[in-house]
């Protein structure tokens, strides 16, 4: 990053960062030490509702800047105890295959599979 990309502001430290336009919007930069408590208010903060990676990335992304901003926000989400406790998974678990045991004799076991329905062309 040149110096050239960077503002002070009243003491503060803002990241002048041009999205779309030619207009250069104005990032506080978030020290390494504040970056848990931005965290935790657009997270874990009841109004904020505990949003999944994508919808925190975009609340964020135009209000504060810090390096890797999204992996940060990543790896807290997926350390949140709340999200993994009430997130249901949306895939079955992967079962244990049982191994089927030989028949004995002639027609003991029959197995069929079914298909369809199909549309005829």
């Amino acid at each position: 990053p040149t110096i050239a990309s960077y503002d002070v502001i009243d003491d503060v430290l803002y990241k002048l960062i041009s999205r779309g336009g030619a207009e250069h919007i104005k990032l506080p930069y978030i020290p390494q030490s504040m970056i848990p408590n931005v965290m935790a208010a657009y997270h874990d903060h009841p109004s904020s509702g505990h949003f999944g990676i994508k919808r925190t990335w975009y609340k964020l992304k135009d209000r504060y800047f810090w390096p890797n901003m999204m992996s940060t926000i990543t790896n807290y989400i997926r350390s949140c105890h709340q999200c993994a406790k009430f997130n249901i998974r949306r895939r079955k678990l992967p079962g244990k295959l049982h191994p089927i045991t030989p028949p004995d004799g002639i027609f003991e076991v029959i197995g069929m599979d079914f298909w369809g329905p199909m549309s005829l062309p």
